[in-house]
């Protein structure tokens, strides 16, 4: 400013200025950040490999689906001196035609708002997460607040579903085999088959929405959907922190509460905020059935949190330290014999094996639909035990009961050869005894930790290869003094259900410590675990992937540049045949997002990588990838 000139600041009242430091913190975010979030990789029915991120079009706010096709030719062929290929993402579907036929601008939800905020994410309009189903030739779902939306990959179209909305009548009988006259009513799923367990919750009921259809549900967000691996005909969403299930697009099964504090299908806030887990459904992989979480917060206090200049914040569920905490349980929907059930955990089951547990930290169900396996953690985090139910020790009707064999007793060797069984014994040793059955809730693994221990998402079970004599077993990830390490771990069941022995066998050094944010990835086929840890430096996440069974291991991914998680996507964009898709940043460069390909030489039994590709944003005009290998010009729309 020269001499004598004066310049005059406009007056700003303090809510201006908070604004205007906002409206800067996202403009340093956006220039700090990648453009587009959430990758993922899907295999199309033409064997066709996409990937698919979440971005905001140029000179809009409004996230949508974006894609590009990988040219696995040209990966397959690149050469280490070749330049990289561009991949350039465009719209996953005409953008304009699907906002303005289907998608209703509403602004985000309170709820959604603290589910940003514990993922550390930033709060979005439009379509704000999607979810894969993992198989070839899957679909995919969309959602937006609000609002849900399936999308086809292979025709590039988009749909809504109309969430909440029960069938007026009765479902036929399916030809094919799945879920037939299931009406919905008030009691249960059919007028014989009604089978609620709480009391808090029922099966089925048209509390917020009458059959003739004259109210909306109440609240506005959905905060997870899922289409069930065995069967795309099934979905099942969570609406205002309740769950629905749709079957051909016809609502079959919803949860209802007879109070305020009671939910559904969502995790309490500490197991958000500090366990890092922000859904709580999982189905089953080979059979109709849902596992989902019950909460219940009547006794959990109050607290306000404000911040100066802002209007008082509503109250919310907040257990201080000493004070009562979250109640939480499991139950299962259940479809079978074309009838639904809704069952609960038999109370005292997870209490007799776990005195001291207080949080459900992770869930799911083993590869026979029948065993489910929970992580539960002591409220001082000093204790964490991996536990296997069997579908018995839920509250199952008769019918169920009925069709499920009762669990072998002890049985004898057959040749009466008594002896020791050891394999450092010198005395005479009989075969080993037949591993059991489960048939009763059982910890397999439990750490203790004087400190404390940290929850990670390396909890994968292997597929049972035999029902006879199951071995329940586990990629998983273990807390050693140098470091977090993941192994394999293996329980074996004596005939009377007792865990009798479980072996750890490490897959990494003890030096070295995996991403606990990022969740693995096993291609059970080749017995390979895909995961994020500090191989080359402990300040640097790379890519390694190791053989489970060979106790083999290899940094996929360069020293002196590292991988860059999300906690809102746990998921590695990852595909077994061909490669994956990572961002990748470094002290002296901005985030890039890579492609990765995989390579397979024979004789070997881990695959090679190599940098194959960069993935960039693009317009809604179409877009080019030149392949400098063949000097052909691939159209990408």
């Amino acid at each position: 400013m020269r001499e004598n000139e004066s310049y005059e600041f406009p007056v700003k009242t303090f809510p201006e200025l908070l604004n205007h430091s906002r409206s800067w913190k996202n403009e340093l975010r956006s220039m700090s950040t990648q453009n587009f979030s959430k990758l993922g990789l899907l295999r199309a029915e033409t064997k066709q490999l996409n990937l698919f991120a979440i971005a905001a079009a140029p000179g809009s706010s409004i996230q949508t689906l974006y894609t590009t096709p990988v040219p696995i030719e040209c990966v397959e062929k690149l050469k280490p001196t070749d330049r990289k290929l561009e991949m350039k993402m465009r719209p996953a579907y005409r953008a304009e035609l699907f906002n303005r036929k289907y998608f209703r601008q509403t602004p985000p939800s309170a709820e959604f708002s603290l589910l940003c905020e514990r993922q550390r994410s930033q709060v979005v309009t439009g379509i704000t997460d999607y979810e894969i189903k993992p198989k070839i030739g899957s679909k995919m779902i969309m959602l937006s607040g609000d609002q849900l939306f399936k999308y086809n990959p292979e025709n590039e179209l988009a749909w809504k579903v109309n969430i909440g909305e029960p069938t007026a009548e009765p479902m036929e009988v399916s030809s094919e085999g799945g879920i037939g006259n299931v009406s919905i009513g008030t009691k249960g799923c059919s007028a014989e088959h009604a089978t609620s367990a709480s009391g808090s919750t029922s099966s089925i009921s048209t509390a917020t929405k009458t059959i003739g259809g004259t109210t909306e549900p109440a609240g506005t967000f959905i905060s997870s959907a899922k289409l069930a691996p065995c069967d795309d005909k099934y979905m099942a969403y969570v609406l205002n922190k309740q769950v629905f299930i749709e079957y051909n697009d016809r609502l079959v099964f919803r949860t209802t509460s007879n109070s305020k504090h009671i939910t559904n299908g969502v995790p309490s806030y500490i197991v958000q905020e500090e366990l890092e887990r922000f859904e709580g459904i999982w189905w089953s992989e080979t059979a109709p059935r849902l596992l989902y979480e019950h909460v219940n917060e009547e006794c959990v206090e109050n607290a306000h949190f404000g911040i100066n200049g802002e209007p008082a914040s509503a109250p919310m569920k907040y257990p201080k330290a000493g004070k009562n905490n979250a109640v939480s349980t499991l139950r299962m929907v259940i479809f079978e014999n074309d009838t639904c059930y809704d069952v609960a955990l038999k109370p005292g089951v997870l209490e007799k094996v776990c005195p001291r547990f207080e949080y459900i930290t992770r869930a799911g169900f083993f590869s026979d639909g029948s065993t489910v396996w929970v992580q539960l953690m002591s409220r001082d985090q000093s204790e964490c035990s991996l536990v296997l139910i069997p579908i018995t020790d839920f509250e199952l009707p008769r019918e169920l009961r009925d069709a499920t064999p009762p669990p072998k007793g002890v049985q004898l060797s057959t040749d009466l050869n008594m002896g020791h069984w050891g394999e450092t014994s010198h005395e005479e040793t009989m075969e080993k005894p037949p591993r059991g059955k489960l048939c009763k809730t059982v910890v397999v693994h439990r750490a203790r930790n004087e400190y404390w221990i940290n929850v990670h998402n390396a909890i994968y079970p292997l597929k049972i290869k035999d029902d006879d004599q199951p071995l329940y077993e586990f990629i998983y990830c273990l807390e050693k003094p140098n470091g977090s390490c993941l192994a394999l771990l293996s329980a074996e069941l004596d005939d009377n259900g007792h865990c009798r022995h479980t072996e750890e066998t490490l897959l990494m050094a003890e030096t070295h410590s995996i991403n606990k944010t990022v969740g693995i990835r096993v291609d059970e086929e080749r017995e390979l675990v895909y995961y994020a840890a500090n191989e080359s430096h402990p300040t640097e996440w790379n890519i390694c992937v190791a053989h489970y069974r060979q106790r083999v291991h290899r940094q996929l991914t360069e020293n002196g540049i590292c991988f860059k998680s999300e906690r809102a996507h746990m998921k590695l964009a990852l595909d077994f045949d061909h490669g994956f898709a990572v961002w990748m940043t470094s002290v002296g460069s901005p985030p890039q997002c890579r492609f990765y390909g995989l390579r397979w030489t024979q004789g070997e039994i881990l695959p090679k990588p190599f940098y194959a590709a960069n993935v960039a944003g693009s317009s809604f005009v179409d877009c080019k990838l030149v392949c400098e290998t063949h000097k052909q010009t691939h159209r990408l729309i």
